[in-house]
């Protein structure tokens, strides 16, 4: 795998090449329906980071780019800055597949993030003023031995759509054995709509549902969660082929997705339950 192209001192603090700023702009646009600013941090050593609560503090949000997912990346140093997230959806609101596309820290003047765009033999450019990067950081599960299912997005988005539309109840009870997962729907009386998958199962669109990681035996997960907020993850995680829901017992339930290349990282939403927003009330 070629790695991102090394930059010479050039002046200006950061400098990233996207090879798919259009799958960025994408999860930005999605992310946006969930938090209105965000910080990213910018590491030396190639990677692009970013955490956010959700409006309602019920979801965490992790972004993370790997030096993978960039043809060029330049940092002088480590650089933490605060971005509306409307506004840098505005600057990547152009771009098409296969566009590249450039972002700098510094080059258009002291706190502005700019963005060129290249077309045709074009260069289109913009920026915006940026803040001071968030003081705080957030304990980021780890996921690498959670028991994980993949199924495809388009089927995620669908269910969660089509639950939205019921409108007979505002949560969605998400359960699971070490073979089945189900999302479903209802009140307390009965049960209006349920989806399940089978380990194994073959979908429509011909892809095998995958348990893997660590799945025990007896295990069983039943809890229910924001319909409308799981309405707007699924939009996010609609942008690539997959999505993953990971379960392990003592970490909130997430739902994750790659960039675009398994390579090139991943953004993951951890989801508080009900119950558990109830308890705080």
């Amino acid at each position: 795998m070629a790695l991102a192209e090394p930059i010479p001192n050039p002046g200006y603090q950061m400098h990233v090449r996207f090879k798919d700023p259009y799958r960025f702009k994408s999860l930005l646009d999605g992310i946006k329906d969930l938090t209105r600013e965000v910080t990213f941090d910018f590491d030396p050593e190639g990677r692009v980071s970013m955490q956010a609560m959700d409006e309602t503090k019920i979801i965490l949000i992790i972004l993370q780019y790997e030096i993978a997912a960039f043809s060029k990346f330049y940092c002088s140093e480590t650089i933490s800055v605060s971005l509306p997230v409307e506004k840098v959806v505005k600057l990547f609101y152009s771009i098409e597949q296969g566009q590249e596309c450039d972002m700098y820290y510094g080059k258009r003047g002291k706190n502005l993030l700019s963005v060129e765009k290249f077309s045709k033999g074009e260069v289109n450019s913009s920026w915006i003023p940026v803040g001071n990067g968030d003081d705080e950081n957030f304990d980021v599960p780890d996921l690498s031995t959670a028991m994980h299912i993949i199924l495809p997005s388009s089927d995620f988005i669908k269910i969660m759509r089509d639950y939205v539309v019921l409108e007979v109840d505002d949560s969605v009870e998400i359960s699971c054995t070490s073979d089945t997962l189900s999302f479903s729907i209802g009140n307390d009386d009965a049960t209006t709509g349920q989806v399940q998958y089978k380990k194994g199962q073959m979908t429509k669109q011909k892809r095998e549902v995958v348990f893997g990681g660590v799945i025990p035996e007896d295990l069983y997960f039943c809890q229910k969660f924001n319909l409308k907020l799981m309405m707007k993850v699924s939009k996010v995680t609609g942008g690539d082929e997959d999505m993953t829901c990971y379960i392990q017992n003592g970490i909130p339930f997430c739902v994750g997705t790659s960039l675009g290349d398994t390579t090139f990282g991943h953004c993951l939403f951890f989801c508080a339950n009900r119950i558990t927003q109830d308890d705080e009330e």
